[in-house]
């Protein structure tokens, strides 16, 4: 307005306003009008404040630690072998961590130089490359297959490894690992008379384990503890450990009757093919801890099939291990580079006791 009106004029329309908002009934405004005070009021009063300087208490002895974590064969070899443990438990699949180039004894005479898969590079990286290719890799169909011969070259190429000589290499490997005996009785047992509805890659699984140390599970498999010595330095932990064991099994296939559980290994023990033969092979299982490995996979697999398979019975379904150091298969040398075995359910039932976990399909 151009002459607004006074502080009167104001306070009438707001008793008018106050006046129409009267309950009906009672005849009681809705609205009270009031004046501002004008009065000068109470002084504000500063606060005090503590003159304590608060800190956060610290937690002492004992140390609270969670009761349960997830954990692996890896982080557990780790542990046994006094290598260093991945940055996160449980983060990795069980592929190998490294691969060591076989010692040459003093005065003995140099090894031949490598060639073709035996000079592909040794170590963690090219393990993981050819778990990759082979976790889908079609056994079924030639290795250079237009599907297979795209899968090696795309999956080198990523990891690094894409040099004409590993491409021509690690086909060559796949070729003869198609058709290598898986049984040395019989020639017929081989991946590529596997059909694929028969093959699991990569099976995952987690077992609760009860507290328990490394030293412990590797009494209970190789009771009384043969072999031992030939644990690398430092051996076994006694280091206790509760945990959700988690895993990959590379793969699992029937053939028959029986279920297998199989293994692929990289590691580097030598620059011909002899250099895989049955004492090369136990040497780096037990240095390794792989047959701690293939138990713990076992006892999995074993509660997997009681849970799958109607009427299993361990004595009558489970075929056995297969571990297959990759650089050294040759079909007609069906006794190297496939190390064989199947744990008696006694040592079995043993670990799962040791572990804390019941046995058939009950967790």
């Amino acid at each position: 307005e151009e002459n607004p009106p006074g502080p009167g004029v104001w306070k009438a329309r707001w008793n008018a306003i106050a006046t129409a908002s009267a309950d009906p009934v009672t005849g009681q405004p809705t609205i009270a009008i009031a004046d501002l005070p004008t009065d000068p009021g109470l002084p504000w009063i500063q606060e005090e404040t503590d003159a304590e300087t608060l800190k956060a208490r610290a937690c002492g002895p004992p140390e609270i630690r969670p009761a349960w974590y997830l954990s692996s064969f890896t982080m557990l070899s780790s542990r046994m072998a006094s290598r260093p443990a991945p940055a996160i438990e449980g983060d990795l699949p069980d592929h190998d961590e490294a691969a060591v180039r076989a010692e040459v004894p003093e005065g003995a005479e140099p090894p031949a130089p490598p060639a073709g898969i035996f000079a592909l590079p040794a170590g963690a990286r090219t393990g993981d490359c050819l778990h990759q290719i082979l976790e889908q890799f079609d056994f079924n169909s030639a290795a250079d297959s237009p599907a297979n011969a795209r899968l090696v070259g795309e999956k080198l190429v990523a990891c690094g490894l894409s040099e004409g000589s590993h491409l021509a290499a690690v086909t060559g490997m796949l070729r003869r690992l198609r058709v290598a005996p898986l049984d040395i009785a019989n020639p017929d047992f081989t991946l590529s008379r596997i059909p694929r509805e028969h093959l699991v890659a990569e099976l995952e699984f987690h077992l609760p384990t009860a507290a328990c140390d490394g030293a412990t599970l590797v009494r209970a498999i190789r009771s009384p503890a043969p072999g031992l010595e030939m644990t690398p330095a430092g051996g076994p932990t006694g280091a206790a450990w509760r945990s959700f064991l988690k895993g990959f099994i590379d793969l699992v296939f029937q053939f028959g009757d029986r279920f297998y559980l199989l293994d692929w290994k990289s590691n580097h023990l030598g620059n011909r093919v002899e250099d895989y033969d049955q004492k090369a092979m136990e040497k780096a299982i037990a240095e390794s801890f792989y047959d701690l490995q293939y138990h713990l996979y076992t006892l999995a697999l074993d509660k997997y099939l009681h849970l799958r398979v109607p009427g299993y019975d361990y004595e009558k379904h489970f075929g056995g291990v297969r571990y297959v150091f990759l650089r050294g298969v040759w079909p007609e040398r069906a006794d190297l580079a496939i190390y064989r075995a199947r744990p008696s359910q006694s040592v079995i039932a043993e670990l799962a006791k040791v572990l804390g976990v019941s046995q058939g399909g009950q967790i």
